[in-house]
């Protein structure tokens, strides 16, 4: 009943454009956090530890970081490998 009062699509909130400005900032802020994990060892960290792929992943975005300043191509390459390596 409740759902035929609403006009909207649920997931059409999901679209709208302070939505999708905000996804890339979230996301950036996840992977800084993973990154930093790796290091400082946090509480979740240890209950929910790495395994060598990702660390390996976030090995590669810090020497793409380190090393490839004039091109972005293979720090992009890197983050996706570790995002890959994150979600599957």
């Amino acid at each position: 009943m409740y759902r035929k009062e609403v006009e909207r699509n649920v997931f059409d909130t999901l679209q709208e454009e302070s939505s999708l400005t905000a996804y890339p900032t979230m996301f950036g802020r996840m992977l800084c956090s993973v990154i930093r994990t790796k290091d400082e060892h946090e509480s979740w960290a240890r209950a929910y530890p790495l395994d060598a792929a990702q660390i390996t992943a976030i090995d590669d975005v810090l020497e793409a970081m380190e090393t490839d300043k004039e091109s972005d191509d293979r720090l992009m390459e890197a983050i996706h490998a570790l995002c890959v390596s994150l979600i599957c």
